[in-house]
């Protein structure tokens, strides 16, 4: 019933889905798809959120719920470890990228992400899908 939900309402933004794969690194692969046109680059995604979380931790410490931010980025870089918020906020500052997220329940439309660094340079907002707790996919026009 999720993707169903999904399918559903990725048009009403004039999207179709688009599975890249997973195995915990979902995400990566949707974003890299969307940034680059090609799901390969995934690991190069995932290493400019972790660059990012190394180079301006302290835009993330007091969200971190843990004991140890360097064992969180160690963790964090190991491919197909799953996303986080955290992450997730660094990859929209990386990039400078607004992260549109249309999630699978009823109740709500989409999520945006917006960067903290450089927001008003801003000019570009990726599309992804969200099969809530379970998939992230990337999204192509309807």
């Amino acid at each position: 019933m999720p993707w169903n939900i999904l399918v559903n309402k990725l048009p009403l933004f004039g999207l179709l889905p688009l599975d890249c794969g997973g195995q915990g690194s979902c995400f990566f692969k949707s974003c890299a798809h969307q940034l680059y046109g090609n799901h390969e680059f995934h690991n190069d995604v995932r290493l400019a959120g972790i660059d990012h979380l190394h180079r301006c931790p302290e835009l993330y410490i007091e969200s971190f719920p843990g004991n140890s931010w360097e064992a969180y980025i160690e963790e964090m870089s190991i491919q197909d470890t799953w996303c986080d918020n955290i992450i997730i906020q660094a990859m929209a500052n990386a990039f400078n990228c607004v992260i549109h997220i249309t999630d699978s329940t009823e109740s709500s439309l989409a999520t945006l992400i917006n960067p903290f660094v450089n927001y008003h340079l801003q000019n570009r907002t990726i599309f992804l899908g969200y099969i809530n707790d379970l998939h992230y996919v990337s999204t192509v026009p309807l």
